[in-house]
Order: C-alpha cells, then sequence, then structure tokens
C-alpha cells in the first residue's frame, strides 16, 4: 500500500453491547450556501493559482476513540497460503481492513476472513458497514470504490456462530477468485457479543477452509502494516478565522501531531506500525468565522507526490449524509499535489457568525498520503 454518513439502519443492540456509534449528527446551521450556475459539483476538480503552500499547513489536536481494527496488509503481495493477520475481539465493536494483491504467477488466490467463536456458547457477529472491490489491477480504482461504498449506507446482517465453531465474514466479496497481480480490499465493521478471533487467509481454494491447517506467514520484526491497533477514530475540531490567508491542514502525514498508530500483531506478538493510518476515520470538524463579510471554500485533495483517490462523508453543511468522491469529475484520481483539488462547499460568511462544516475522512487504499484540507478565501466580486 503506497503512502507518501447517510445514516446507517442499526439493528437492536446485542445484549450487554452497546449500538456502534457513526460519526456524531453535528447541528446544520443556518449558512448562506454559495450556490449559483458557477459553483462547482462536490467532488469537481477545481483548479487554484497556485499550489497550496504545504509549508504552513496548521498543527491540529484530536481525541481518539472507536473500535480496535484489525488491519492486514503485510506481506502486501501474497505468494502460497497461511494466515496473513489474527486479531481477537471481546464483546463490543470492531473494524477490519484486508489489503493484499496475489504474486503467484498463473494462480488464482483467494483472500477469505474466517470468525471463530472462541466461547462455549453461541456467538452473535453483526456486520453494520462494509466495502469490497476487486480484484482488479485498477489499484486506485479498488481503493477508492472500497471507502465509498464502506461509507454508504448498509443494511446490518448478523452471523451466528456457535461454541468453537467458525463461519466466514463475508462469503460473497472475499470469495472471488484473485488473479495474478490484482488487488482486493475489504472494509468492515461491526460489533460482536462475545469473543471471537479473526483470520484473514491466504488460499488456493475454498474446499477447505478449516482454521487449523494454516500456518502464519511470517513477517519481520522490523516491518509493519500488520496487526491490531486500538481506538481507530480520531475526532479533529479545526478553526478558520477569516483574512486574505488560506486554512491548511494535512491528514495521516505521520507528523508529530497526527502519528501513525502503534499496534501489536497477534501472529507473533511483535509491536508494529500502521504507516497511513489506513482504516482510521478522521471526524472532522470545521468551523469558520470572519470580522467581515466574506466568500471562501473549501476544497480537498492530495498533499504528496503521486496518485491520490479517496472518498468522504459530508456530516455537517451542506448536502449533510451525502458520499462524495476525491475527486468525482471529470476524473477519478489526483496524480499528486498540486493546483488540481476537490471542490466540496462554498460559504458566504457574515460578520461575527459560525458556520459549521463536518465530513468523515478514511486514508484511502492505494493512495499516496497525506491528504489535504483547504479554506479558500475568495474576493467578495469572484463567483466560485
Amino acid at each position: 500500500m503506497l503512502l507518501m454518513l447517510a445514516v446507517l439502519p442499526v439493528l437492536p443492540a446485542l445484549p450487554g453491547v452497546p449500538v456502534l456509534p457513526l460519526s456524531p449528527r453535528l447541528p446544520v446551521l443556518p449558512v448562506a450556501w454559495a450556490a449559483s450556475p458557477s459553483t462547482p459539483y462536490p467532488g469537481a476538480i477545481v483548479t487554484l493559482d497556485s499550489p497550496p503552500p504545504l509549508y504552513l499547513a496548521e498543527s491540529f489536536t484530536y481525541t481518539e476513540s472507536g473500535p480496535p481494527l484489525l488491519f492486514s496488509d503485510q506481506p502486501e503481495y501474497v505468494r502460497g497460503e497461511g494466515i496473513l493477520a489474527r486479531g481477537t475481539f471481546a464483546p463490543g465493536a470492531w473494524r477490519l481492513f484486508v489489503y493484499h494483491v496475489n504474486q503467484d504467477s498463473g494462480l488464482a488466490k483467494y483472500f477469505p476472513v474466517v470468525v471463530r467463536n472462541l466461547s462455549d456458547k453461541d456467538v452473535t457477529v453483526v456486520v453494520h458497514r462494509e466495502g469490497v472491490r476487486g480484484p482488479s489491477t485498477g489499484y486506485n480504482w479498488v481503493g477508492q470504490e472500497a471507502l465509498r461504498a464502506f461509507l454508504l449506507s448498509n443494511q446490518p446482517r448478523r452471523i451466528v456462530i456457535p461454541a468453537g465453531g467458525w463461519a466466514l465474514l463475508d462469503p460473497v466479496g472475499l470469495s472471488r477468485p484473485v488473479g495474478e497481480n490484482q488487488l482486493i480490499e475489504g472494509l468492515y465493521e461491526g460489533e460482536v457479543d462475545g469473543p471471537v478471533e479473526m483470520l484473514v487467509l491466504a488460499t488456493n481454494g475454498l474446499d477447505d477452509l478449516e482454521p487449523d491447517r494454516f500456518h502464519p506467514y511470517e513477517v519481520d520484526p522490523g516491518k509493519n502494516m500488520r496487526g491490531t491497533f486500538p481506538s481507530a477514530d480520531r475526532y479533529v475540531e479545526l478553526e478558520w478565522k477569516g483574512g486574505e490567508e488560506q486554512g491548511i491542514w494535512l491528514f495521516a502525514s505521520g507528523k508529530y501531531y497526527d502519528p501513525f498508530q502503534v499496534g501489536r500483531d497477534e501472529l507473533d506478538g511483535n509491536t508494529r506500525m500502521n504507516f497511513g493510518n489506513y482504516g482510521v476515520i478522521y471526524h472532522i470538524t470545521l468551523r469558520l468565522r470572519s470580522e467581515e463579510r466574506q466568500r471562501v471554500r473549501v476544497l480537498f485533495g492530495s498533499g504528496s507526490g503521486c496518485g491520490f483517490a479517496g472518498a468522504i462523508r459530508i456530516t455537517a453543511g451542506p448536502q449533510a449524509g451525502r458520499v462524495v468522491r476525491i475527486p468525482e469529475t471529470p476524473r477519478r484520481t489526483f496524480p499528486g499535489y498540486g493546483r488540481e483539488m476537490s471542490f466540496l462547499a462554498q460559504f458566504e460568511l457574515e460578520p461575527g457568525k459560525e458556520v459549521v462544516y463536518g465530513f468523515d475522512f478514511m486514508p484511502p487504499g492505494a493512495s499516496c498520503l497525506p491528504a489535504l484540507l483547504v479554506v479558500d478565501p475568495l474576493p467578495q466580486e469572484t463567483e466560485q
């Protein structure tokens, strides 16, 4: 992997397990949505006069919570059969990110996820959200569309596993044969009412998936991108207080104020890093205010030197609930950092009145990072 919510229907909570929290619904304040025939469509590519100066990117603070994340991306390019990742979950919420490429020449491969019941009674697993794309050699497309599907509304489903038994987490999406050099990505989130382990497998067939016949893939202690990582949600509050200067922020940068997560590999006990915070949802709240009447637009895009194709879910402000590709049109990828960014929203700020805009973002698989958020002040006479 490169580095470089419509409200969901929720099943009744499992006994003793709280319903998995989604992004908080921020109040949608009365604002002047600066719509006009020339206002771009959310996700549309706009071209700035010059690239935003990344050296002026502002730091931020965040609070961390949310479900533990099992991340499976090491080895990314897979030969042979075995267990790619293991995570154990007690009663409560969980999240899973599977990202693998088949590197066996001329041989199809499968990457199913087995969920094994570790208790002496039935366990119920509920999947609240899921997004699977691939197999494909269009890696950016896979990463973008898997994330978009995950952020869109899903119909929750239940899996009941008998004591000591096991079941496939996704008998459809992750049962597709993956050809040589093809990528498959799966994003899942849900809850469980008893102790389970999740095993991400690489196998040449689906006839015999008995977990005990597979052996773990060995990964050197110094490598990253595999393991269980705590608290896979970051809540970020940003402010822009008017003026002529752009507001600039970078996400999933690994900088001191937004470090990469550190977790534990449950196959070998090693400490590993999630280099890119893949699978982590950034719940971003942007507060805009100015001491004078001012028109601004909110833009999102790439802060790195190679390809980026992502998606966000708008949680507050115009078109709240909408899932937007970054970029959406006229093409679906950015070649990297530069003058081009995706338009998200445009506001006419009134003196002393605050506007709130919010969105959820997850670093997309196959994309270079960090991601870039810009508040761009416009001349008052300019329509966009």
